[in-house]
Order: structure tokens, then C-alpha cells, then sequence
């Protein structure tokens, strides 16, 4: 009998996913505006503007005993009793003005320590947390890398560097394994609690990483055991536009290996818009680094060759 009718099955399948997941987050302490548990794609840096926190005005600044007391136009939303990391800028005079571990004392104010009295403040000026400044320099140095990588912002809310561990610790549970890798804030490095919550991914099978901004005072806290930990200390005196570490992360997070295209050394990777460590009379401490297994941003510069 002839065939009556001929059916034509297509299939759609989809591509098979690279072997390394090519998203990480940024981590954020109320360094935006959205609400906490928020993701924000970033695919170049306008994407952060509408997100960013601005600087937001004072009413009054007056310095007491070495305590400097700084009332909001408006209610701040932070967490009464916490601490945070906030930014003073444009008070009169600027004695008032930097950067400062606040502790919040009502819905309006907080206060914050300093030795040296600035005298009677003529213009209270603003505050912004300092994680909005250290995100956008994240931000920042990613994107200095190049445009073809994208990125996300995990907002955590506001709070010290243990409040950020616990939301991240109660975020990575519920979201399994939705990121691979996070850019962590610079006071991290310092958080005993940190160094517990990375302790818990040192397993071989573990696939969750931590990139991690150090000191000469912390390093030591991380043990060769916790291969989670991805560590670099900054070069001393960079700009605030500058965060190191978001360079390295932005070539990491960029690898799409195959049989042809292997994976590149990070210490043979390029890397723009960041300062190397001096190596001039800092040998014995950049050796000292490496026996630890902690990263520093060097120079391609050889024999005299510029780049």
C-alpha cells in the first residue's frame, strides 16, 4: 500500500554547557539599592548606574569626645545597633570627611570615631556606604579587562563582614550551585567567620571558589587546605577606582576551554588597568607570598622589554 502521509520529525538539542560555568557574582553590602537576595545583570559598567547607591545628604555632623555624631536628611534604613563601613564626603571643614567603621545609633543617626576635633561643622556634606565605592571599583576593573564577559551583583544587604558571611552562607544553601565563584569585599579577608565558611568548601569534589582581597595582617589566617580560597594582596597605595582582584576574576570567569582553546596560567594573563606590586626592595616579601600561595599583581617587563 502507498505511503498517505509522510511525517517529518526535526529535534531541537540543546548545546552542550563548557565544562566551567562562565558566571560568578560580585559581592555587595547595600552597595545598591535593590533589596537583599537580589542578582543584577551586569554586561558592561552602565549596567550598574541604575542600581548603585548615591551619596545621600546630612542634616548634622558635630564632633564630642572623640566621637563624631552624623544625622541624616531622611531615615537610612540601616540596621540599628550594627556597624558599618561608611563615607563622609563634602563636610566643612574636611577633618570630618573619610572613610570610618560607623556604628548606627537611631533611624536617622550614627556615629563614628575621631581622635582630632575638625571644629564646628559649617556643612555637614553626605555619607555613602563604602561598599557602593568598593563595588564600583569592582565594577570598574572588571570591565577594564574587556566587554565580552558579563557578571552579576549579589546584593547581601548592609552590615559588618560577619552579617555578609552569614546571608552568603543562608544564600549559597538555598541556591545550590548557581554560582561557581564570588568576589568578595575586602573586609572579608579579616572575619573569623569567613575563615570558617570557606573551611567548609575545601572538599576535592567542593566546586564553589572565593576570590579574596588580603593583607600582610590576614594572609596567614588561610591554610593550603583551603583551595577554595583564591588570594591576592593589592599593591600598596592603588586608587579607589581600583580593585585588583576583579581583574583576575574577569579572566577566570572568561576561560571556554576545548581541545584547541587550553586554559591559560593566570601568571601568564594579561591584565589592564591595575597596579603591579614594587618589586624594587620588596623581593624577600613577594617570595614570602609565594610560599604561601598568595597572588600579587606583577609586571610582564623583561630584560628591558616594555610589555
Amino acid at each position: 500500500m502507498p505511503n498517505i502521509v509522510t511525517v517529518n520529525v526535526s529535534q531541537l538539542i540543546a548545546p552542550t554547557p563548557s565544562a566551567l560555568q562562565q558566571t560568578g557574582a560580585l559581592i555587595s553590602q547595600g552597595g545598591t539599592t535593590t533589596v537583599p537576595g537580589t542578582i543584577t545583570l551586569l554586561v558592561q559598567p552602565s549596567s550598574l548606574t541604575p542600581a548603585l547607591s548615591v551619596p545621600l545628604a546630612l542634616t548634622t555632623i558635630a564632633w564630642n569626645s572623640s566621637v563624631v555624631t552624623a544625622t541624616a536628611v531622611l531615615a537610612h534604613n540601616l540596621t540599628i545597633g550594627d556597624t558599618v563601613l561608611m563615607v563622609i564626603a563634602g563636610a566643612a571643614p574636611s577633618g570630618y570627611n573619610g572613610t570610618f567603621t560607623a556604628t548606627v545609633t537611631t533611624t536617622t543617626a550614627f556615629t563614628y570615631p575621631l581622635t582630632l576635633n575638625p571644629g564646628s561643622s559649617t556643612l555637614p556634606g553626605t555619607y555613602l556606604l563604602e561598599s557602593a565605592v568598593e563595588l564600583n571599583a569592582m565594577v570598574t576593573t572588571f570591565f577594564a579587562q574587556g566587554n565580552q564577559q558579563s557578571v552579576y551583583v549579589l546584593e547581601l544587604g548592609s552590615g559588618n563582614a560577619a552579617d555578609g558571611v552569614t546571608y552568603l552562607t543562608a544564600w549559597i544553601t538555598a541556591n545550590p550551585p548557581f554560582f561557581y565563584s564570588y568576589l568578595v569585599p575586602r573586609a572579608w579577608a579579616s572575619a573569623s567567620t569567613y575563615w570558617t565558611m570557606v573551611a567548609n568548601f575545601e572538599s576535592t569534589t567542593a566546586k564553589t571558589y572565593f576570590f579574596t582581597t588580603m593583607t600582610n595582617s590576614n594572609y596567614t589566617n588561610f591554610t593550603p587546605l583551603m583551595k577554595s580560597v583564591f588570594g591576592i594582596i593589592e599593591a600598596p597605595g592603588i586608587p579607589s577606582t581600583e580593585f585588583s582582584l576583579a581583574s583576575v576574576f574577569w579572566n577566570t570567569l572568561s576561560y571556554l576551554p576545548s581541545t584547541t582553546n587550553k586554559v591559560t596560567p593566570l601568571s601568564f594573563s594579561f591584565l589592564f588597568g591595575v597596579t603591579p606590586y614594587p618589586i624594587m626592595g620588596n623581593q624577600a616579601l613577594l617570595q614570602t607570598y609565594k610560599n604561601a600561595g598568595i597572588n600579587y599583581v606583577s609586571t610582564g617587563a623583561e630584560g628591558g622589554i616594555s610589555d
